[in-house]
């Protein structure tokens, strides 16, 4: 008798390899996605700054650079006693857009609305990172809200707090980029590195070509989005099959429609803003 191979299942493993999203269509997705969010949030952290400001008669120039800084900067001194108000506008303004969004696309969910979806997690890992080093950033909005009697520690506390909850919103979307348990620590953290990087190395490329003396926020950016890299595919390797379940979305494989829209929509933001509002 001649013996038989059974090829099952390296077929369905090679099926499933072939179904599987590559690393740089997940880390396209998620590029176009991240910065879609971040300008989003950053606009709306800006903007209610400069709401802010406008209900107190004073006037401003809005100023947003998807490369460099952006901020809504008064043209005259703010009384001190609306000091704080005008600078938890803006985080108040950032963390209620994303929360808003988020919860309000949530049962849509799907690698086209991504973008939208992210910038929930982008508005609460920014705002609590920033909690947590703006202390030791001179006249950053941090420091100004100390100095109006906000004190320092319950600062640190919610910014922790933010981080937590930010990350956590951040892997329940892993799904939708076709991020699954069953991918190691080396692919998620490449599929992150890429998508969350990528942006701050433009950022670094575009004040080397106009203003040096900014290098050091393209450099912060790149350093800190690595780290982010790390640690969410670190906490994602240790809790994948939990985060799925809390997530209760299927693994996607991002389509081209997806990609290229994310990216699209991406890169003409960041020429609006360059053309229009820096």
């Amino acid at each position: 008798m001649t013996p038989t191979i059974d090829h099952s299942v390296d077929s369905q493993s090679a099926s499933e390899r072939t179904s599987t999203p590559g690393i740089y269509e997940s880390s396209l997705l998620l590029l176009g996605s991240y910065i879609i969010a971040l300008l989003f949030t950053t606009a709306i952290h800006e903007v209610g700054h400069a709401l802010a400001l406008a209900s107190i008669s004073i006037n401003f120039q809005l100023v947003l650079n998807p490369f460099s800084l952006s901020m809504a900067r008064p043209l005259s001194s703010i009384p001190t006693a609306s000091l704080l108000f005008v600078t938890s506008a803006g985080t108040v303004a950032e963390l209620a857009f994303g929360a808003i969004i988020g919860a309000a696309f949530w049962r849509w969910r799907s690698p086209r609305i991504t973008p939208l979806l992210m910038s929930a997690p982008i508005a609460f890992l920014s705002t609590g990172g920033y909690f947590l080093a703006g202390t030791g950033v001179p006249d950053s909005d941090v420091i100004i809200m100390i100095s109006s009697g906000v004190p320092a520690i319950p600062l640190q506390v919610l910014g922790v707090l933010f981080v937590v909850l930010g990350a956590t919103m951040f892997i329940l979307l892993f799904p939708l980029l076709g991020i699954s348990p069953d991918h190691s620590f080396t692919r998620v953290f490449t599929i992150l590195f890429i998508g969350l990087t990528l942006h701050g190395f433009g950022m670094i490329a575009f004040a080397f070509t106009m203003n040096p003396s900014e290098l050091y926020v393209g450099i912060a950016n790149v350093i800190s989005m690595t780290f982010t890299a790390i640690i969410l595919a670190a906490v994602y390797a240790k809790g994948k099959r939990t985060f799925n379940k809390l997530s209760q979305t299927s693994i996607s494989n991002p389509d081209r429609t997806a990609i290229y829209s994310s990216i699209g929509f991406a890169l003409l933001l960041i020429i609006l803003e360059l053309l229009f509002l820096n």
